[in-house]
C-alpha cells in the first residue's frame, strides 16, 4: 500500500470530520445530551486543520514530522468514521422508535436505558476525537504548517509583532507548554487554552495588551510569570481560570492583578493546588485582593485553604452573579454569607470538611435586606464529612416561605453526619435527591410542587412520609432491608416512574395500590439488584409502558405478558431462574416496541406458537445459553421488526420456519456457532430492506469458516457489512461479494488467516473500508483494494 496520502484523501478526511460536526448530526447528538461546547470544538478544530492541508500534502514526502502529523490526522479521521456509522445506526433506531423515546423521556434521570448508555459512550468518543484534533491543531505552528502555502515553511512561532490581530490559538487536553516567545505576539486578541495541561504560562504575558480572551492563566513564582502580569491586560473579557494561586506569596501582588477593574470579565475561577494543603497566613488576603468587578456572573473557587472567606464573597453588590461553585475548601469551618446575592440561581458547595453547622450567617450577614436566596433555583451540598446541622432561617417572612422561595432542585450527597432539620417549607421545589446521608431522619420538606425524589443509601425513616405529589420516585441502596415501611406508597397515586434497586434481601415491592385493577398512573418500573423480590402478578398493570428487571426476582420462572396491556418496552436481564415468556393464545401485544432478554442463563422459550407483537421494532436475545430457538412465525407475527440482535446463544441452530420478517433493517449475529454453520439456510436474500449486517465472534478459533460470504448468502441491499473474529477465514468469496451492489462500508477485524480478497475486487460502490488485526496480511492482500477506498491502515508491523 502506498504510504503517501494525497491532497484529495486529506480533503476527504476533513470533509468527514465536518460531516460529524454538520447541522444534521449535531441536531441528533444534542438529543443525546452531548455538550454544545464539545461540538463547537469539533467543528473549530476541523476547520483549523483544513486550512493547512495543502501545505501538509506538499511536505509530507520530505518532512518526517509532517508525515507523522498526517498519519495522526488519519487516525483521528478513522475514529470519526466509526462514530458516524454508530450515529447513523442509532439515528435509524430512533426514527423507527420515536414513539418509544417520547414515552420514556421522563425516565431518563433514573433508568439507564440503552439509549442513555449510547449517549454517554458517544460523548466520550467525541471527546477523544476532539482531544486528538486539538492536539494536531496545536502542532501546526510547531512543525511549521501554514495556511494555503505549499512547500516548506518556518517551524517556529513568528517572532515579529506583525501577527494577524484576529489570530485565535486553540489548545487541547495534551498541550503542556506554549511557545516561550509568545510575548512577541503583541496584537494577539484571543487565546483559548482551557482544558489543557499547561503547567506554566509563557513569560511576560502582560505584553499582550490587545488580549481580550485568556481562558487560563497559570501563576508562576518567578518574575514575568507572576500574577501581576494580569494587571497589564486591561481588555480581558469573558472567561478566565487563574490557577496555582499558592504561588502568590505576597498578597499585594494579587492586588496588582487588578481584577476589580476588569468589568468585562464575566466568569472567574480562582484555583489553588489541591496537593498543596498548606494553610498560608496570607491566603485569605490573597483572595481578598482578587476581588473582581461587580459585573461578574459566575464565580468558582477551588482548593482554597484558609479557614474563612473575605467579605466580598457573597456581598450583595455582586448583583449579577448567577452561579457560585465553592469546591474543596477543606479548612473552612463556616460557609460564606451568600444569601444576599439577589440574582444567584445555582449554588454548589463541595468538600467543606470542617463545616459542622450551616448557620444564620449563610443567609446573610447582619440584618437581611432581601429574602435570603430569593432567586436560587439549584442548591447542591456534597462531600460534607462533618456537617451535622442545617439551621433554619428565622428572619422576617418565614411564615410566608422564608428563605429559598424559588428553589426548584435540592441535592444532598455524602453528608454522613447530617441529622438535623431540613428547610421546612420550599414552595417551588420540584426535585429532591438525598444520597448517602445515613443519619438524616427528619421529615422531608413541605414542598407542594415536588415531582422527583431520589433516596440513595439513606435512613429508612425518610420513606415513612413520602410527598403525595411525586411523579418520579427512585429508592436505592437499602442493602439490609427486607421490607419497606407499611403503606409507604398508599398515598402516592401520582407516581409515573418508580425505580427500586440495590435491595438484595428485599422480599416484596412497595407498590401499594399502584398496580391494582383500577386505573393508575404508574408508567415505568425499573427493578435492579433485588434478587429476592417476588414480582407481584397483579391482574393488570393498566398504565405500565416500560419495565426493566435486572439481576432481580430470583423466584420468577415464567413471565406473563398479558397483564401489561400497554407495555411498550421490556428489558429482562440477569434473571437467573426465568425460563419463559407467556402469552395467552390469541393475545396480541399491540403496543410492544422493544424487547430484550439478556444474560438469562435458564431462559429456554418464547411463547408457544409465537410472539404476536405487530409493532415490535427491536428484539435482542443475548447470553441465553439454553435458548434453542427464536419466536415461531416471526415473519408474520413480527411484521414491523427492524433490528434483530442474536448474541451468545450457542444452542440456536436455525431461523424459524418462514424466515425473518421482511422489513428487517439490521441483523447482528455474534457467538452463535451452530447458527453460523447453517447459514446457507438463512434465506437473507429475500430481505430487501436489510441494510446492516454484522457477524462477530469473540473466540477466533471457534468458527471454522474458511470462505465468506458464499454466493447468494447476503441480499443485494446491504450497505454496511461487519466481519469480526473469523479465526479460520482465508478467503473473501468473489461470488458472494459480486452481488453486493449497494455496499458502501466494509469492516473486517481480527481475521488473522485471511489471505485472499475477491478476485474481481471489492464492489466499486464501497467508499470506506476498515481492516484491523490481520496479522498475516501482506502487501499482496492490500493491493486488491483501491487506494481511495482504504480508509483504515493495516498496522505497520503487517508490512514487515
Amino acid at each position: 500500500m502506498a504510504t503517501i496520502v494525497g491532497e484529495a484523501l486529506l480533503s476527504e478526511s476533513i470533509k468527514l470530520l465536518l460531516d460529524l460536526a454538520s447541522q444534521e448530526v449535531v441536531k441528533f447528538i444534542r438529543g443525546r445530551k452531548v455538550s454544545d461546547t464539545l461540538l463547537t470544538k469539533l467543528k473549530t478544530s476541523s476547520l483549523t486543520l483544513s486550512k493547512v492541508l495543502n501545505d501538509a500534502e506538499g511536505r509530507e514526502i520530505t518532512d518526517t514530522n509532517v508525515k507523522d502529523w498526517v498519519d495522526e490526522l488519519k487516525d483521528a479521521v478513522y475514529h470519526a468514521e466509526d462514530l458516524l456509522d454508530e450515529i447513523a445506526t442509532d439515528a435509524l433506531r430512533c426514527q423507527v422508535e420515536a414513539d418509544f423515546v417520547t414515552c420514556t423521556s421522563k425516565v431518563r434521570n433514573f433508568i439507564s436505558t440503552p439509549f442513555d448508555q449510547f449517549g454517554r459512550k458517544l460523548e466520550s468518543k467525541i471527546q477523544e476525537v476532539v482531544d486528538k484534533l486539538e492536539y494536531l491543531a496545536s502542532q501546526i505552528n510547531v512543525i511549521g504548517l501554514r495556511e494555503g502555502v505549499e512547500g516548506r515553511s518556518s517551524q517556529r512561532v513568528p517572532t515579529t509583532s506583525l501577527v494577524d490581530p484576529e489570530t485565535i490559538i486553540y489548545g487541547c487536553k495534551f498541550l503542556v507548554d506554549l511557545p516561550k516567545n509568545m510575548r512577541n505576539l503583541i496584537n494577539l486578541r484571543h487565546l483559548y487554552i482551557s482544558g489543557t495541561s499547561i503547567k506554566n504560562t509563557p513569560i511576560q504575558m502582560g505584553r499582550l495588551q490587545c488580549l481580550q480572551t485568556l481562558t487560563k492563566f497559570v501563576v508562576g513564582k518567578d518574575i514575568g510569570f507572576q500574577i501581576e502580569e494580569l494587571g497589564k491586560l486591561s481588555n480581558l473579557r469573558g472567561v478566565i481560570v487563574i490557577s496555582n494561586l499558592q504561588n502568590v506569596i505576597n498578597s499585594t501582588n494579587a492586588l496588582e492583578a487588578k481584577l476589580k477593574d476588569k468589568e468585562h470579565l464575566k466568569e472567574l475561577t480562582l484555583e489553588w493546588d489541591a496537593a498543596n494543603g498548606i494553610i498560608s497566613p496570607s491566603e485569605r488576603d490573597v483572595l481578598n485582593n482578587l476581588q473582581p468587578h461587580t459585573s461578574l456572573t459566575t464565580l468558582v473557587i477551588k482548593n482554597y485553604n484558609d479557614t474563612s472567606f473575605p467579605n466580598w464573597v457573597g456581598d450583595s453588590s455582586f448583583s449579577n452573579i448567577t452561579v457560585v461553585h465553592l469546591n474543596s475548601c477543606r479548612n473552612c469551618s463556616s460557609l460564606p454569607s451568600l444569601g444576599q446575592l439577589p440574582s444567584l440561581l445555582d449554588l454548589f458547595i463541595f468538600g467543606f470538611d470542617e463545616v459542622v453547622t450551616v448557620d444564620a450567617d449563610f443567609y446573610g450577614s447582619g440584618s437581611c435586606t432581601i429574602t435570603p436566596f430569593q432567586s436560587l433555583k439549584i442548591l447542591r451540598f456534597e462531600a460534607m464529612s462533618k456537617w451535622e446541622e442545617w439551621s433554619p432561617y428565622h428572619g422576617e417572612g418565614e411564615d410566608e416561605g422564608g428563605a429559598f422561595p424559588s428553589l426548584q432542585e435540592l441535592y444532598l450527597e455524602r453528608c454522613p453526619k447530617l441529622s438535623g432539620s431540613l428547610p421546612k417549607h420550599l414552595p417551588s421545589l420540584t426535585k429532591l435527591e438525598i444520597k448517602e446521608c445515613e443519619q438524616l431522619e427528619t421529615s422531608l420538606p413541605t414542598a407542594p410542587s415536588i415531582r422527583e425524589l431520589e433516596l440513595r443509601n439513606c435512613n429508612v425513616a425518610l420513606l415513612k412520609e413520602l410527598p403525595p405529589t411525586l411523579h418520579d420516585l427512585a429508592v436505592i441502596g437499602f442493602e439490609n432491608l427486607e421490607s419497606l415501611p407499611e403503606g409507604v406508597m398508599d398515598h402516592n397515586q401520582c407516581v409515573e416512574t418508580l425505580t427500586i434497586y440495590d435491595f438484595p434481601v428485599l422480599k416484596s415491592l412497595p407498590l401499594g395500590d399502584l398496580s391494582s385493577s383500577s386505573p393508575t398512573t404508574l408508567k415505568r418500573l425499573c427493578i435492579r439488584n433485588c434478587k429476592e423480590v417476588e414480582f407481584p402478578m397483579y391482574p393488570c398493570y393498566s398504565s405500565l409502558v416500560g419495565l426493566i428487571i435486572e439481576y432481580s426476582c430470583n423466584p420468577l420462572k415464567s413471565f406473563p405478558l398479558d397483564i401489561f396491556p400497554k407495555l411498550r418496552y421490556l428489558i429482562i436481564e440477569r434473571c437467573s431462574n426465568m425460563e419463559s415468556l407467556l402469552v395467552s393464545e390469541g393475545h396480541h401485544l399491540t403496543d410492544l416496541l422493544l424487547l430484550k432478554i439478556k444474560k438469562c442463563r435458564n431462559f429456554v422459550a418464547f411463547p408457544s406458537g409465537g410472539l404476536s407483537a405487530p409493532n415490535l421494532s427491536e428484539l435482542e436475545v443475548s447470553n441465553c445459553s439454553r435458548l434453542n430457538s427464536l419466536p415461531e412465525n416471526m415473519h408474520t407475527f413480527l411484521p414491523s421488526l427492524q433490528f434483530l440482535d442474536i448474541i451468545s446463544c450457542p444452542q440456536i441452530e436455525h431461523f424459524p420456519e418462514g424466515g425473518l420478517p421482511s422489513n428487517l433493517i439490521s441483523l447482528q449475529i455474534s457467538d452463535c456457532k451452530k447458527l453460523i454453520c447453517n447459514r446457507m439456510e438463512w434465506g437473507l436474500q429475500r430481505l430487501q430492506s436489510l441494510k446492516r449486517l454484522a457477524f462477530m465472534n469473540s473466540d477466533p478459533h471457534c468458527w471454522n469458516v474458511k470462505s465468506f460470504p458464499e454466493e447468494n448468502l447476503l441480499p443485494t441491499t446491504v450497505i454496511n457489512l461487519y466481519i469480526t473474529g473469523f479465526g479460520n477465514l482465508r478467503t473473501l468469496d468473489n461470488n458472494g461479494f459480486r452481488h453486493l451492489t449497494s455496499l458502501q462500508y466494509f469492516s473486517m477485524e481480527n481475521c488473522p488467516k485471511l489471505k485472499h480478497m475477491p478476485e474481481e475486487g471489492l464492489p466499486v460502490t464501497i467508499s470506506k473500508i476498515k481492516i484491523i488485526a490481520l496479522a498475516s496480511a501482506t502487501e499482496g492482500l492490500v493491493k486488491h483494494i483501491p487506494e481511495e477506498q482504504l480508509t483504515k491502515q493495516l498496522p505497520r508491523k503487517m508490512g514487515k
